[in-house]
């Protein structure tokens, strides 16, 4: 009798899953096409540049440019896949870039509602300020922005909150902002969304500071992870602070009325079709690009 083994894992959005083990992997039965469409010398080249360059915001707008300016942009998408299939880390890369979305802004503003890294380090300020102790510069400067920003984007309860702690009604006065039709309120909930972000990047950096890296180091490489989460959040409510409603994917924001022909292009193929549904699936649930990540490092793994 065969023994079947299995990996059961859990997913807050979808629930239990069970994988059969090992895994057949969607594309492997188009590694022969994707093998085909493999890059010229000189376009693997120019996408080996491309897969260097800065961090993955700027990597997807010059990779957009890239296939804004080509012939078929559907085949440099699909070398792009065959690259990534071949386990090279420019196709990864690449990849990564192609997949990159932004999720709605009111999902990213829910995350951020409760306030709680601002709620700890404003206490933690109060809590050194009472004390005599003094504060960093990074401390004093935060306190600051917190207050001038609840003086300058007043929310729907700002005249009932308290003026010496101002954020504990964040909370409240965001959730109201977000049931008022009114548009007004955007860029007031979006600068608190942004300062939440900046007071977890300095709860990070305090406890990074304070870590002995070589007893500590699943820890260091955990707060790692972390801080990179956090970056992406910054930069995707930057990128969405005009675009209330669905998720965007940015290559296809990036490309405008190009991306329609693009995506049938791919589908007029069998692996082009499992990369259009790639594009669908993200456009949908919008995975950040460290998940992404992490989610391609444990099927390379299998």
């Amino acid at each position: 009798m065969e023994n079947l083994r299995t990996i059961t894992y859990d997913d807050k959005t979808t629930g239990r899953k069970v994988l059969a083990f090992p895994l057949e992997l969607p594309f492997a039965p188009y590694l022969e096409q994707f093998k085909k469409v493999a890059a010229s010398d000189k376009n693997r080249e120019r996408l080996f540049e491309l897969s260097n360059t800065g961090n993955i915001y700027s990597r997807a707008d010059a990779l957009a440019e890239y296939l804004y300016r080509a012939e078929e942009p559907h085949v440099e998408l699909l070398r792009i896949a065959a690259l990534a299939a071949s386990r090279e880390l420019a196709g990864l890369k690449l990849l990564y870039s192609v997949l990159l979305a932004i999720p709605p802004i009111e999902t990213l503003i829910d995350e951020l509602s409760d306030f709680a890294s601002v709620r700890r380090l404003m206490e933690r300020i109060s809590r050194k300020e009472a004390s005599g102790e003094k504060l960093r510069e990074s401390e004093q400067w935060f306190r600051k922005k917190v207050q001038l920003l609840s003086m300058s984007h007043p929310l729907p309860n700002s005249p009932t909150t308290s003026e010496r702690e101002p954020w504990r009604g964040w909370s409240e006065g965001v959730r109201r902002a977000l049931d008022d039709p009114d548009r007004r309120w955007e860029n007031a909930v979006l600068e608190r969304a942004k300062v939440e972000l900046e007071a977890l990047d300095l709860r990070v950096k305090m406890i990074v500071a304070s870590l002995d890296p070589d007893s500590k180091s699943n820890l260091v490489v955990y707060l790692g992870a972390l801080n990179e989460e956090n970056k992406w959040r910054l930069k995707a409510i930057e990128e969405a602070h005009e675009q209330f409603g669905g998720a965007t994917l940015i290559i296809s924001r990036r490309l405008g009325n190009r991306w329609g022909d693009v995506m049938t292009s791919l589908r007029q193929s069998d692996a082009g079709s499992l990369l259009a549904g790639l594009f669908d699936a993200q456009m949908s649930k919008a995975h950040p690009h460290s998940q992404v990540m992490v989610g391609a490092a444990v099927l390379r793994a299998l």
